[in-house]
């Protein structure tokens, strides 16, 4: 294993890891900050728009009901999941420097999280569109986890309800800012290394899945086509720099 690969692989199995987990527990506790917001929503909405229960509501005041807490659980949410993206960024540029020091290398040039955030799909999505997809994943978890005590006749006061909600949307949140940071940790070792050639890496344990295990070893040159990364969730692929002779 030549030193370059070595260093990869220390990024990869501590670095990137590490600094998804700080990212997505800012999220999730950020998330968890918005529980008392969104408890008091559900009860002025429930006192108001359904004064005599969900079944004795009409079709009319259930989808008005329904109407106006989506629309103010995404309205709670919205700064939150606004915010996502630039912490993101933020992430990268501060680790783009790190890795320059890990590699004992000066960046030959400076690295814009911003430019990475805007350019890069991330299968196919931009991290814009993942924090857009995830903010209606959770506000639309919070809204069924209402509705489903509704059901019952009883007015939803037990906060329970949606911090049990907020809990679960936990998984996806790190699946995103994991997505994020391989993402960004791959563009900033590109910059690192212009004009190399990039050796394909996977991890290759009892977890690797085919697609990465077949690409595992190539190299690609600087200019050619090669697969974007990650290539799906959960992976922790990565390209190594390798000298162009």
């Amino acid at each position: 294993m030549t030193e370059l690969e070595q260093k990869t692989q220390e990024q990869q199995e501590i670095i990137v890891p590490g600094l998804a987990k700080l990212l997505a527990d800012d999220w999730q506790q950020e998330l968890e900050s918005r529980h008392g917001e969104l408890v008091a929503l559900l009860a002025t909405l429930t006192a108001s728009l359904l004064p005599q229960g969900w079944r004795k509501a009409s079709p009319a005041q259930r989808a008005a009901f329904l109407d106006e807490h989506r629309a103010g659980v995404k309205r709670i949410l919205a700064p939150m999941f606004e915010g996502i993206v630039p912490a993101a960024e933020k992430a990268v540029e501060q680790l783009h420097g790190f890795m320059g020091n890990h590699y004992g290398i000066t960046p030959p040039a400076p690295f814009s999280g911003s430019t990475w955030a805007k350019s890069t799909l991330i299968a196919e999505h931009s991290p814009q569109e993942w924090a857009a997809k995830q903010a209606d994943t959770v506000s639309e978890r919070i809204v069924r986890a209402s509705r489903s005590r509704l059901d019952e006749d009883t007015l939803p006061r037990n906060s329970k309800l949606v911090k049990d909600a907020i809990a679960a949307s936990e998984e996806g949140i790190n699946l995103m800012a994991q997505a994020f940071i391989v993402s960004g940790v791959d563009a900033a070792r590109q910059s690192l290394f212009p004009g190399f050639a990039w050796k394909y890496r996977a991890k290759m344990d009892g977890y690797t899945c085919g697609t990465c295990e077949a690409t595992h070893g190539q190299i690609f040159q600087d200019n050619q086509p090669r697969p974007s990364l990650p290539r799906h969730p959960r992976c922790r692929c990565a390209y190594v720099p390798v000298p162009v002779v």
